[in-house]
């Protein structure tokens, strides 16, 4: 049993015609801060230019995807990413100390460059 199509009328086509857009003017202004000549939500480093500190995570995750490419080469990105977040969270305080260092040093480096 076939449901009957009707063939669409002038009253049906207006009802579903989209709203015409807002222009990229009015989308920007919504995001945009006058006061602070920058967008909103983009932290102390948005749109300073300086590039914001890295975490100790991100420290250890650089150094271990080197080793696991050189070692894995079959893996791809994200299965080498994997490994190491698992490695990290098996890692005790003292193994994460050198990286939690260097994530200070890079702290100093940003708020210094600011």
């Amino acid at each position: 049993m076939r449901k009957e199509v009707k063939a669409p009328t002038s009253e049906s086509s207006e009802l579903s015609a989209k709203a015409p857009r807002k222009p990229k003017k009015e989308k920007a202004e919504k995001f945009y801060n006058n006061e602070k000549k920058s967008l909103l939500g983009h932290g102390i480093y948005g749109r300073s230019g300086v590039k914001a500190p890295a975490s100790a995570y991100i420290w250890f995750s650089i150094q271990m995807s080197q080793v696991m490419k050189t070692q894995f080469p079959e893996l791809k990105g994200n299965e080498v990413m994997k490994a190491i977040g698992s490695k990290w969270t098996t890692l005790t305080d003292a193994e994460k100390q050198p990286y939690v260092e260097m994530a200070k040093q890079d702290k100093i480096r940003a708020d210094n460059e600011l």
